[in-house]
């Protein structure tokens, strides 16, 4: 495969932010899996583990050859945060297995991706704040 600059920046980001979520979700103090914002939501858990339910669903859809075995249930109230962090870690592998194994190039995704961040007019004259 043709070196991918493009691509290697784009797995980096992920396994950062992946990294940020797992750091995220060992700052919950003991007992602040449970919590929930309001009577009736999610507790912290269900959202965590809705996180992993919904990479699962996205490479199922969008990349069914890398698709791994998964939960019935959406919205699992898992309570124990290695637990959960097992969930995690497993999703966000499959997902970076997906996304390095069905790559587009450089050049179709370039003018669309990276072009646009560094050309702050173009933003600014074709995007979504334009006038």
């Amino acid at each position: 495969m043709p070196e991918q600059p493009l691509l290697d920046a784009l797995l980096d980001s992920w396994d950062r932010n992946h990294t940020i979520l797992i750091n995220l979700l060992r700052l919950v103090p003991e007992g602040g899996l449970e919590v929930r914002a309001i009577a009736g939501g999610p507790s912290v858990a269900e959202l965590f583990t809705h996180i992993h339910y919904a990479r699962m669903v996205f490479v199922l859809e969008d990349a069914p050859e890398f698709a791994k075995p998964m939960q019935k249930a959406e919205w699992k109230a898992a309570r124990n945060a290695d637990h959960i962090e097992e969930m995690l870690n497993e999703s966000a592998a499959a997902v970076r297995a997906a996304v390095r194994g069905s790559p587009i190039t450089d050049q179709a995704a370039g003018p669309v991706t990276w072009q646009v961040w560094m050309n702050k007019r173009q933003v600014r004259a074709h995007g979504p704040w334009s006038e």
